[in-house]
């Protein structure tokens, strides 16, 4: 709202696209105060980092509880290697399908065509 209100009687979206809103904003509204833009973007990133570090530590607790510490004895070193290479695996994965779902123009159509 804040941002809609400062760019009050100019047609922001129509110069530039929706995604690009905020940055803008933050580019335009704090460029007189240095430092301002490159803290915005660090909090924005370190947020970024800090939801994608708790869903891949969760995918490979989920598979070390469900799947391999009722198999068989394994320590709690080995255990804790395992966590790791899982967690590097699942984010390689996670960044091959996005760059491949980047690369499809219309991915959900192409996903609802797979049901069809």
């Amino acid at each position: 709202m804040i941002i809609f209100a400062y760019y009050n009687g100019c047609n922001i979206l129509k110069d530039k696209p929706v995604e690009q809103l905020f940055p803008i904003y933050i580019m335009d509204a704090m460029q007189s105060t240095p430092g301002i833009p490159g803290i915005f973007l660090s909090v924005l990133f370190a947020a970024v980092l800090s939801s994608m570090s708790s869903g891949l530590n969760g995918l490979s607790a989920t598979i070390i509880e469900d799947f391999l510490k009722g198999q068989a004895k394994i320590g709690d070193r080995s255990l804790a290697k395992i966590s790791k290479i899982l967690c590097l695996i699942f984010g390689l994965l996670i960044m091959i399908l996005s760059y491949v779902a980047h690369l499809i123009n219309n991915s959900l159509q192409t996903v609802l065509s797979l049901f069809r």
